[in-house]
Parts: C-alpha cells; structure tokens; sequence
C-alpha cells in the first residue's frame, strides 16, 4: 500500500511538472506504441530529425509507462534509487529549473502498448501530432487473452494522434489500420513508404531504395537485421510529414547505428562475431533473430536463447514454437538459457530434427557464456538473446566480448545496480 502510494504521489508531482511545460511551450509530440522495436524506432526517428535541424529531445532508455514518460520529456534520467524521496526531490528540481528554458521543439516518447487504462490520461494532457504503430504480436501477454485484444489496445493509443503510421507488413494491423483514415502504412511488401532493392554488403550490412511516392533515394544503411529496416521507414515516414527533404531522410537513415542491446554485431574472443540481441525477447523477435544469424555468413552459428518473459498462459506454446523454428533453422549449436527455455524448447528442437548432442541448456547466462569462451574460434558467430528479469542475455555478451571492447558502452544493463540485481536473481 505504501509503495502504491508513493508511486501515486510521485507520478501526480510528475504530470504537475508537464502540465506547467505544455503550458508555456508549443512542442510537436510524437508517440511510438507497439510490442516490438519502439525503442530502436524512436531513437531512429529522433536522429533524423536532429539531422534536418530540429531540437528533439528522446532517449534511449524504454520509458514509456506513466513515471517514464514525464522524465523522457525532460530529457532525465530514473534515479537510481527509486525508493529514495531526496533522489525523487532532486528530479522534480530538475524539471523545475528547464521548464523556463526548454530547449526542445519536438519530443519522441514510447507508450506502453499494454497498459492502456494508465497511457489514456496521459496522451489525452500531450495530444501527440504523430504516433507510430510498430507490430502487434504475442509479447507482455500475460494481461490478454488474445494477440487481438492486445492489438486492439495499441491500435486506440495510435489512433489518439493527429497522424498514425504503421507497420503495414504486419496482416494483423493492416485489417484494422486500413479502415482508419489518418493512418498510414509503411513496409518492405507493403504500405506507402518503402524500401526496395534490398542487397547485403560484404560486411553484412543492409543497402535499400527508399520509396516515398514517386521519389527514390538509395540509403546505405548501417544495419545487419533486416527487422531492423522498419525502424528506419518509420522514421522516414515521420520525418516525410514534418516535410524533410528525400535526400536529408537517406543521409540521416544511412548514419542511424542499432541501438544497444538489440541486434548489433560485435567483436567477440578469439576473432568471433557476437550478434548481441539481448535487451528482451518475444517470439516474433526471437525467430527474425534467428533468420538474420543464419543469413550471415559464418564458420560455425551458434544460437543462445533465453526464456521469454510476460507470456502468461501462452508461454509453453510460444517457447514451444521457437524451438520448432529454431530446429528448421539448423544452427551449429542452440544453447538455452533459463527454465522455460529449458522445458520447452529443447524438447521441440530436438522433436522436430535438431540432434541433441548440438544442444546445451544451462541456468544462468553465466554458465553459458563459460561454455562457449574456450571453444569459440575465428568467424564463429554466436546470436544472444533473451528477456530481461531473470534470464539476462547480456551477461553471455558480456564474457564473450572482445577484450578491446568495453561491457559499459557495449551491452546492456552493465551499471552496478545492475549487476547486484543479476547476482541476487540467480542466488550468487
């Protein structure tokens, strides 16, 4: 009760602060909602907009719930002690002093796809111009029933701004987007904005033509994913409505790097390749992961997967088809981390054809990442991947990193808060 209270009381001084800064400051808003790819789409959105001259204020950290929010208006950070109320004093300080002084036009925000009663009362005080829908799939169930029910929910967060574009590509969306008439699609098959011509480089990165209308510009892009590609047309798209010239669009998209922790491709030991994709893991993103580690080339590829979390009552099928899919794939090795991952994706890995012997399950990211450092060898590739509170990925990156590359400014979740936390979640 008294945590619930004090959260109350701080998102109230929270939205105080906003209110006062709408008040003075005429800001366009721009919101992106979905269950994958809304960090990655915002901070591609926010860089390209800073290319062709706005102000734009946007993080890369996923705040998007109703303490986020306010503190990624403001450009700050969560205190590191949440429960601490001098911490929390300081905060509300801080805002206090850059009301006056904004110096941002725009502001990109996520918004929590599943958490629609706690987002409406917020979009309703930032009536946002422009919001972008990145993908509904089975990801955060544990509070829906359906796949289409969640869609549902992030479909109304959308449709709250003035313009919507969305993920055409995806069937689930574009049944109901379609009928909206303030949105519009964008996608490598389908929607308004496109890439086409898509060619891989030596070096595994991505080439695309990028269509708007009758326009045509080449971006050499600095991506290897190509789930990664709908970030960057949503940020051409949001970019187009705020009319940015093509060629300022291609030469920002092609500057736009991965954002930490979600399919980056790393030096490893020993002249090994890390593709580090372990910010979180949903099924959808798991199996586009899979697909982009077998397109590249590579001596041996390994998969590392870890549990997926906030499955509810479907978590047992979803990991079950993971494991179905990751078998087709035929990885050199499928290592699993975490007890889901363990119950249900090796038994379907190995039911569909994967040879048990080329699989390894292990508890914590620690013990996998162990495994595989003295046995990796040049042009080995190793595809990490996981959800976060209890599984963390990272940890595998972290022992399998090249000694010239530092954990802190690599990978995820390396602060000492962190790393305590990592500790005590698995009893070490």
């Amino acid at each position: 009760m008294l945590k619930k209270y004090a959260t109350s009381y701080i998102v109230k001084r929270l939205r105080l602060r906003v209110e006062r800064l709408l008040a003075t400051r005429d800001i366009t808003i721009i919101i992106v909602t979905g269950t994958v790819g809304k960090t990655t789409a915002k901070v591609a959105i926010g860089e390209v907009l800073t290319a062709a001259g706005r102000q734009v204020c946007y993080s890369d950290d996923s705040y998007n719930t109703e303490v986020g929010i306010p503190l990624a208006i403001f450009g700050l950070k969560a205190p590191a002690r949440l429960s601490s109320p001098a911490a929390w004093r300081k905060v509300f300080a801080e805002m206090d002093g850059l009301v006056p002084s904004y110096p941002y036009d725009t502001v990109v925000i996520e918004v929590a796809e599943d958490e629609r009663a706690m987002m409406a009362p917020w979009l309703a005080l930032l009536k946002p111009s422009i919001s972008v829908l990145t993908g509904a799939t089975p990801a955060h169930m544990e509070r829906f029933e359906t796949v289409e029910s969640l869609r549902d929910d992030a479909v109304w967060l959308a449709t709250q701004a003035s313009r919507c574009y969305y993920n055409a590509d995806m069937p689930l969306l574009q049944a109901v987007m379609d009928r909206k008439k303030s949105a519009v699609g964008y996608g490598l098959k389908s929607g308004t904005i496109r890439f086409d011509k898509l060619a891989r480089t030596k070096t595994g990165k991505l080439d695309v033509e990028l269509i708007i209308g009758k326009q045509r510009a080449v971006v050499k892009t600095q991506l290897v994913a190509r789930q990664g590609l709908s970030a960057l047309l949503a940020a051409a798209a949001v970019a187009h409505e705020l009319a940015v010239p093509l060629k300022v669009i291609a030469t920002a998209l092609g500057a736009v790097e991965p954002v930490i922790g979600r399919m980056r491709l790393l030096a490893g030991i020993n002249q090994s390749r890390i593709l580090d994709d372990s910010y979180n893991a949903s099924p959808d993103a798991v199996t586009a992961a899979i697909d982009t580690l077998m397109e590249l080339p590579a001596r041996s590829h390994i998969a590392v997967l870890g549990s997926m979390n906030e499955l509810g009552d479907h978590s047992a099928e979803l990991h079950r088809q993971v494991g179905l899919y990751a078998a087709q794939a035929k990885p050199d090795m499928l290592i699993v981390v975490g007890k889901e991952a363990g119950q249900y994706i090796v038994p379907a890995a190995i039911e569909a054809g994967l040879d048990k012997s080329h699989i390894k399950q292990f508890r914590t990211p620690y013990e996998a990442g162990h495994f595989l450092k003295p046995i990796l060898q040049p042009d080995d590739l190793v595809l990490v991947k996981g959800s976060q509170n209890a599984v963390f990925t990272e940890e595998t990156s972290r022992i399998l990193l090249s000694p010239d590359l530092h954990p802190s400014r690599e990978l995820v979740r390396q602060s000492k808060t962190w790393k305590a936390r990592k500790k005590k979640s698995f009893g070490m």
